[in-house]
């Protein structure tokens, strides 16, 4: 199999490419919004280290009740994978529960 990237995509990948940084920033804010919104609910965040830059393609959180925070996202209409514990919620539009720690 020949895997080189012809013309056109080596074209549309250069155009991607100057919107990285910006496509980066736009997400560490996004994931800042995620840890300050989730800070003290008791979710395993993510964590960045000193030396590193986190681009947070994922946002991944550690649940204690994952089936039960699982179920109650789902009764509730959130968009969720089903097989996975993937959740993905808008900062702006969904509140999050007091009574179990929500992702």
């Amino acid at each position: 199999i020949n895997s080189r990237l012809d013309g056109l995509q080596a074209a549309v990948l250069s155009v991607k490419l100057r919107h990285l940084e910006d496509w980066t920033e736009k997400r560490r804010a996004l994931a800042a919004t995620y840890s300050e919104m989730l800070k003290n609910s008791g979710v395993a965040l993510p964590i960045e280290a000193a030396d590193m830059r986190h681009v947070y393609h994922l946002y991944v959180v550690r649940v204690a009740n994952r089936a039960t925070v699982q179920s109650e996202l789902y009764e509730k209409g959130s968009y969720i994978a089903q097989s996975t514990s993937l959740q993905i919620l808008r900062p702006r539009t969904r509140r999050f529960s007091s009574r179990h720690t929500i992702l």
